[in-house]
């Protein structure tokens, strides 16, 4: 993307969240270096929105601290449950996780060495409602979590509180990369039963070619979550996903054919852009 590209995307997320009062709240799990995408970056650099980053790894959690001043960050890791657990320090630290990378499948591609265990350390395990219900977090509008084939349990972790979440962007797999990990499928499921819809897919990870992991968006029925549409807009330009059309915005640049009957007014009013 050009530097102009990136100014109008950037101040098209700027005004959007300028609207919102009070700011929105993005919580990054598995934090290290921040922000990924520009868009999210930007309005956390400038405080536009509330940054909240979890990292287990103490040294990592430091440098977020430098990087957004004005954010909250806490160096213990989170999941389904409160207690110790190890976490799994591998060659490539991004690879690091709370389970076991699974050497059965991962053997069959180069990267596995990204997932070479070079040591292990205890952490603190805490789950995110626990962490909003004792203050140390507000409760988030937008989660995005990388937590390394523990992300069903992190989100498992929110409790009650996924009925109140806008958004969110969790990394998944197709193979259990990890031992036991649950897969996109099965997160899938998990977050549709509070109401989400998957609204993007964007695939990564050097897999020979192979899809194998991937980034998967989320968040509410736009039409059923008026009093969270601006959070959602504003969500939607900053994860710069590419979601499917609603039969709404087909009706705006269409004529009144009877074929749009079932659009609704409140799914009308979902559509910023034709």
């Amino acid at each position: 993307m050009d530097h102009t590209s990136q100014q109008i995307k950037n101040a098209a997320c700027q005004a959007i969240a300028m609207g919102i009062n009070p700011r929105a709240v993005f919580l990054d799990v598995g934090a290290m270096d921040g922000p990924v995408l520009p868009q999210f970056r930007y309005l956390c650099s400038n405080q536009l929105i509330k940054y909240i980053g979890i990292e287990p790894q103490k040294e990592e959690c430091e440098k977020l601290k430098k990087m957004f001043p004005d954010g909250i960050f806490i160096d213990e890791a989170v999941g389904n449950e409160v207690g110790v657990k190890n976490l799994n320090i591998t060659l490539s630290p991004a690879c690091s996780s709370i389970l076991i990378p699974n050497n059965e499948i991962l053997s069959n591609y180069p990267i596995s060495t990204c997932f070479e265990i070079k040591s292990q350390e205890s952490v603190a395990l805490t789950t995110i409602e626990r962490l909003i219900d004792s203050g140390k977090i507000p409760l988030p509008d937008y989660v995005k979590c990388d937590a390394q084939g523990y992300d069903f349990e992190v989100l498992q972790g929110c409790g009650r509180y996924l009925n109140d979440i806008s958004a969110i962007e969790v990394e998944c797999q197709f193979k259990q990369i990890y031992k036991d990990q649950k897969t996109f499928f099965e997160i899938k499921i998990f977050l549709e039963s509070f109401g989400f819809i998957l609204r993007d897919l964007k695939h990564q990870g050097a897999f020979e070619y192979e899809v194998v992991e991937l980034n998967a968006f989320f968040s509410k029925r736009p039409s059923d979550n008026l009093d969270k549409l601006m959070k959602i807009k504003l969500w939607e330009f900053a994860s710069d996903i590419n979601s499917p059309l609603s039969f709404a915005q087909l009706k705006k640049s269409n004529n009144h054919s009877p074929i749009f009957s079932r659009v609704t007014t409140d799914m009308e009013k979902t559509v910023m852009f034709v």
